[in-house]
């Protein structure tokens, strides 16, 4: 049998493959930290690199920048200055986009604030309510693309259809899905916005866009395709297809993306899968 002293020269012997085994591993998780690192900084980067194809996707509240203390419109263009865009992709149909900026051409105030001389299905009046709508057209689009020449395109998938059919399923269903993970997932997204006060770093936080994912999955998968052009699916395949095709029409630029903040987790998961493009974190481009 052997002694108190070999057992423990034969322990030590067994354990030093075990502690060799466990510095390596260290070692290796070391790398992977560091790696992953490394590779998260150009997300968070501002510096320009040229022949890079850059692209953020800045979230925004539309009208509610008019009357948040927590995210007023100076701040929106405060954030899109700082990015300094060569190509603006914004929340505009196709269909009415040279009205819209003939519009705003014309007289930002009017554009906004007037109301339609009578209901019609103009394109026209279709493009003043888009910018009562969409005040940071006006407000903050145009105006930064003005002044930096940066090129604006079109890119929401808006349609008629859209319209009608979310008008009809809101009408059947005024408060929503009656599901109860949609209702979870609603109620959570409602605390987190009420708590943090929707300012910028809370809407450009992946916690935000996690949320909003979560509802909106829950809303797909409850409701399927019962709201026609109006599901979650069918409206941000409208979204994306037109953003990605702006992307790859604008190699070697940086492009910001300027959408409604709830639809930043599905504008972001497209374009990360882009190649040859690098997907910046709009939190780069806050203020500090």
């Amino acid at each position: 049998m052997p002694t108190d002293g070999r057992r423990d020269v034969e322990s030590s012997r067994a354990a030093a493959p075990l502690r060799a085994g466990y510095r390596l591993d260290v070692r290796r998780i070391a790398l992977v930290f560091c790696w992953l690192g490394c590779a998260a900084d150009p997300w968070m980067r501002t510096e320009r690199v040229a022949g890079e194809t850059e692209v953020v996707v800045l979230g925004n509240l539309h009208r509610r920048h008019l009357v948040e203390d927590d995210f007023p419109m100076e701040e929106l263009r405060a954030q899109l200055v700082r990015a300094r865009p060569e190509v603006i992709l914004a929340e505009i149909p196709p269909a009415i986009f040279e009205e819209v900026r003939a519009l705003v051409a014309e007289d930002t105030t009017t554009a906004v604030a007037a109301e339609p001389e009578a209901e019609s299905e103009t394109e026209s009046e279709s493009a003043r309510a888009w910018l009562r709508a969409f005040p940071e057209l006006a407000h903050v689009v145009f105006p930064v693309g003005e002044e930096l020449g940066a090129r604006v395109i079109p890119v929401s998938g808006f349609t008629a259809a859209y319209a009608r059919d979310l008008r009809a399923y809101r009408a059947q269903h005024p408060h929503g899905p009656a599901d109860r993970h949609h209702a979870c997932a609603a109620e959570h997204v409602d605390r987190r916005d009420e708590d943090e006060g929707l300012d910028p770093e809370w809407l450009a936080s992946p916690s935000y866009a996690r949320l909003h994912a979560w509802r909106e999955r829950c809303e797909q998968t409850h409701v399927g395709d019962a709201m026609g052009e109006a599901a979650p699916r069918r409206r941000d395949a409208r979204h994306v297809a037109l953003v990605v095709d702006a992307v790859r029409a604008s190699p070697g630029r940086r492009v910001v993306v300027v959408f409604d903040a709830r639809r930043r987790w599905v504008l972001e998961r497209a374009l990360r899968d882009l190649p040859d493009v690098t997907l910046l974190d709009p939190r780069a481009f806050l203020d500090d």
